[in-house]
């Protein structure tokens, strides 16, 4: 049963209200993984550890490009750098960010979904 609300967080982590700070912390976060080239090295990171070049093949763009992408990953802990041999390898050390980007992924589809029967609807 719901009490009319949007949004029933029954069992989850967000407080109600979402204090100040929290907000703040939540936004910097969203920020760090709403870039377009983030999500691909996340994707990339999500089938285990990568090199500097195999982010960049993943990502479409420069190394120096994708070195900034990962310094903003390291400085939130979502990735961390480790040296193999001559080379730097990064991995996925919080999930996090790849449950975000399902949860709106499913959305999406969901959506879709709904639009193509309306369209269906108005045939």
């Amino acid at each position: 049963m719901t009490d009319g609300r949007a949004y029933d967080p029954a069992g989850g982590a967000l407080p109600d209200p979402i204090p100040p700070a929290l907000v703040e912390l939540l936004a910097g976060r969203l920020r760090v993984i709403g870039d377009s080239t983030r999500i691909r090295v996340l994707d990339r990171l999500r089938h285990g550890p990568a090199s500097v070049q195999e982010l960049v093949d993943a990502a479409g763009t420069s190394q120096q490009n994708v070195s900034k992408h990962m310094t903003r990953l390291m400085e939130h802990g979502f990735v961390m750098r480790e040296r193999n041999g001559n080379e730097h390898h990064y991995r996925l050390i919080d999930p996090s960010p790849l449950q975000v980007l399902d949860v709106l992924s499913a959305d999406l589809a969901g959506q879709l979904r709904r639009l193509a029967d309306m369209m269906g609807d108005g045939e």
